[in-house]
């Protein structure tokens, strides 16, 4: 039932099937978005963030990324992770 709105300026999340959305306070804009049955992506200016609880909460999920990498593409692909930064394509896996 969880959906999540991710704009330049905000974070909206509605846990309800978006009858009602409620801000989540992060302090980043995302840039990029996937997701799969049990995670959430955002790419930003500074790696990727995670969250395991629907877009509730937030953490690092840059590991094995250049140190402050822009992160403007995602995709999914089975349990694996694409992530486009500084000219390369990472590549990690989700399970």
């Amino acid at each position: 039932p969880v959906v999540l709105a991710m704009t330049a300026t905000q974070t909206l999340r509605s846990d309800n099937y978006g009858n009602t959305f409620h801000p989540v306070s992060t302090d980043w804009s995302p840039l990029a978005v996937a997701v799969t049955p049990s995670r959430a992506f955002a790419g930003t200016m500074n790696g990727v963030r995670v969250s395991d609880d629907g877009g509730a909460t937030w953490r690092d999920g840059s590991a094995g990324l250049p140190a402050s990498s822009e992160v403007r593409s995602l995709f999914t692909a089975g349990n694996a992770l694409l992530a486009h930064a500084r000219g390369t394509v990472y590549l990690a896996s989700v399970e």
